[in-house]
């Protein structure tokens, strides 16, 4: 079995901002087992040091597509800025 990476904090963070985006445009909360993301139409997932989310609201391609969106935008906005300077 691989032994798993430990991402940075800040990619953890971006990662489940962008998975939790996703999953509410997707309609995961209503599908979700968690009562917290039912009841407020969120999702209230986390994520393991390796990226891995607890999110039970089965996310749709597109919605985990939408997600590397995100990712791949924020990646490029940041090394865009870091560039300019």
């Amino acid at each position: 079995m691989p032994t798993p990476i430990t991402l940075p904090p800040l990619v953890l963070t971006a990662l489940t901002t962008a998975m939790r985006i996703a999953a509410k445009t997707d309609g995961a909360p209503a599908r979700c087992t968690r009562k917290a993301c039912r009841r407020t139409g969120r999702c209230h997932a986390v994520q393991d040091r390796s990226g891995n989310p607890d999110c039970t609201g089965r996310l749709s391609a597109r919605a985990e597509a939408s997600a590397v969106d995100m990712l791949v935008f924020f990646y490029k906005w940041t090394r865009d800025r870091a560039s300019a300077h």
